[in-house]
């Protein structure tokens, strides 16, 4: 028997398709491979790599979370790797790399997919 509704939906997922949360990741993978294009070619290989890398932390993470058993800790590992990501972006920004509206875009999918790791992270202790 489950011990709470994230263990059903990861159950779920297990048996039936990807979480929403690896949909929304694959959107805000697809958002960020056009944004990196337009950064200059002096940072493709520092601070870009830097934010695709993050990103694939990010869904390799997810994808460990939805096989295992004790999901406390992989949460808490993709929690830390999105505020990795915020303050990544927000460099960018700050560097003028990216303007105010993709400023803003990225960090509303950025925030999405960390509310949607914050409840998961609240059901699991709720239900301990």
């Amino acid at each position: 028997m489950l011990c709470s509704d994230a263990e059903a939906i990861a159950e779920a997922s297990s048996k039936y398709g990807p979480l929403i949360i690896q949909d929304k990741l694959r959107q805000l993978a697809a958002y960020e491979r056009a944004a990196l294009l337009q950064f200059p070619r002096t940072e493709r290989h520092s601070i870009c790599q830097d934010i695709r890398m993050t990103t694939r932390n990010i869904q390799r993470l997810i994808s460990r979370c939805k096989k295992r058993y004790y999901k406390k800790t992989t949460l808490e590992d993709i929690d830390v790797e999105l505020d990795l990501l915020r303050e990544l972006i927000a460099e960018s920004y700050e560097s003028k790399y990216i303007n105010v509206h993709k400023y803003e875009v990225w960090l509303r999918k950025i925030n999405e997919i960390g509310k949607m790791v914050g409840g998961l992270i609240k059901a699991l202790k709720a239900s301990r």
